[in-house]
């Protein structure tokens, strides 16, 4: 798909149709609401009230401009071409787009995207772009058909006939061709999304459309290929597909093993930090933005050091940060801590200048900088970007294995300290809480035991029955959420308490050192 986006913006980007200016620059939270009211509707086509109403226009007249500039048939236009594009030309970082088109085009809103999804999002936001830009080089259908069947290879390799979001943002992260789709169009919000949004409310129209659709496609029948259906979502036989799996088959991953992600996470966490522009929260919200990040500016400057350095001393700063972010002692003696579900490779890695090592190479290659550069100065680095710029050409299902094996690390370290009761400022948010509860509740009933946090917490008994025991305010040996983030808000209410006596015990010594002067 690199390679097919890249041409795309060949004739030049020029301004948009006078009537469709007004649709440019949106920001994330006034898209998520119109599409949430137009999946309400239950077809793919809108009419011109619907269309005006949607999309807010202040008069009659400047919405039947824009209307007709869709070229509607037959009094309909499809609003994906309207939406789709929109969201590529919103404020929001490149990556953030790329994530609200996938939760957007999944259809019937189980996490995954299957062919006909995929080929009516690229197919879509071609046509779309074609009307809002006239010297847009848009693809034939036949293209589209191809450029689909060719990505769906690259980010489903175990052929599960499903794509989830987390492969769709690894591919885009690897591939910065891809990027090109968004480039020309500005980015002001400095929030990084990679996180699905459920949009919920199905339409037996649009899931007969698209289930004929994906058979069409696994059949490679493009000469019945549609992008649009009737506008009243005519009854159509259903194509016999088999149901979408929630999460791809579990395999050993063969590069990034769990040693390998600790150090990752380890040097990640100490070269973080939360975004000054985006403050933590104290309770979760569905759309959430990532915040620990890493600054790009500052990992750039250390990158250049790196690759200045010369092939003998090259490594030699990162491996220092590396080493101290994962508290190797002086003498380099002190190995990695256990770990459970290990591939019997693995064993040869235990030491932690081994894994340190593997690391350092991969962050010392000659090309670093200029992939790094891609996304731009704005931008601070996610989790998944630093795997991905780390390992740029593993398969999505290696960087995803490792994502979550740093987010079960980071899980572990809450829960220790928690324990401890020795949490920071900043060491744990509302987001952290949602995370905890990814990685901790195994059976999805919306708490957390103490079997829960040996299993996968790593624990002990007494540890873990202790830690429970703390924080359990109903006394049903459980953790809940609320409880997790009355943790939270009883931390920042103590911190708030702190400073405010220290600014009271400020501005009584300034008093007295004022009265004392007057006397």
């Amino acid at each position: 798909m690199g390679e097919f986006v890249s041409k795309f913006w060949q004739g030049g980007v020029t301004e948009a149709q006078a009537p469709l200016k007004t649709l440019q620059g949106w920001q994330r939270e006034d898209l998520v609401k119109v599409f949430r009211k137009f999946k309400l509707i239950g077809t793919l086509t809108v009419d011109f009230p619907t269309f005006h109403a949607l999309l807010g226009f202040q008069t009659e007249k400047s919405a039947q401009a824009a209307f007709d500039a869709f070229s509607p048939n037959k009094g309909r236009v499809d609003f994906c071409m309207v939406i789709g594009p929109m969201v590529a030309m919103s404020t929001q970082q490149l990556i953030s787009r790329f994530s609200l088109l996938f939760s957007m085009y999944d259809f019937d809103g189980d996490g995954t995207m299957n062919h006909a999804e995929l080929f009516i999002a690229l197919r879509t936001l071609m046509l779309g772009f074609g009307h809002y830009f006239k010297k847009t080089a848009v693809p034939k259908a036949s293209e589209v058909e191809k450029a689909t069947l060719d990505t769906f290879q690259k980010l489903d390799p175990d052929g599960t006939d499903r794509v989830l979001l987390d492969d769709l943002l690894t591919f885009v992260y690897q591939d910065p061709r891809v990027m090109k789709l968004a480039t020309p169009f500005p980015s002001s919000d400095v929030r990084i999304y990679e996180e699905i949004i459920k949009f919920n409310d199905r339409s037996q129209a649009i899931d007969d459309f698209t289930g004929n659709l994906e058979g069409q496609l696994k059949g490679k029948l493009s000469d019945r290929l549609k992008t649009t259906p009737d506008p009243l979502g005519a009854n159509r036989p259903r194509a016999s597909i088999a149901p979408k799996p929630k999460t791809r088959t579990k395999t050993l991953t063969k590069i990034i093993t769990q040693p390998i992600a600790w150090v990752m996470w380890k040097t990640f966490s100490t070269l973080a930090k939360a975004p000054s522009k985006n403050s933590p929260a104290t309770e979760v919200v569905e759309d959430a933005a990532t915040l620990k990040t890493i600054p790009r500016p500052e990992l750039r400057k250390l990158l250049v050091e790196i690759c200045k350095a010369g092939p003998a001393r090259m490594a030699t700063k990162l491996a220092k940060i590396i080493q101290e972010a994962a508290g190797r002692g002086g003498d380099g003696t002190e190995q990695l801590p256990q770990f459970d579900e290990l591939d019997p490779r693995d064993k040869e890695s235990f030491n932690l200048g081994t894994v340190s090592l593997k690391l350092q190479r991969q962050l010392a290659t000659e090309d670093i900088v200029s992939r790094l550069d891609v996304h731009g100065d704005d931008v601070d680095v996610s989790l998944r970007e630093f795997c991905c710029l780390t390992w740029p050409t593993v398969p999505a299902s290696d960087i995803d294995f490792g994502i979550v094996w740093c987010k079960r690390f980071r899980a572990q370290y809450l829960l220790e300290h928690m324990l401890k009761q020795d949490l920071k400022e900043g060491d744990m948010d509302g987001h952290d809480v949602q995370a905890l509860f990814q990685v901790m509740d195994a059976n999805n009933d919306g708490s957390i035991t103490v079997e829960e946090i040996v299993k996968v917490g790593c624990l002990s008994l007494d540890e873990a029955t202790r830690l429970v025991s703390q924080f359990d305010s109903d006394k049903n040996k459980s953790l809940s959420k609320k409880e997790i983030h009355s943790v939270v808000r009883a931390m920042n209410d103590s911190l708030k308490d702190q400073f405010k006596a220290a600014y009271c015990g400020n501005e009584l010594s300034a008093r007295r050192s004022a009265n004392g002067k007057d006397g």
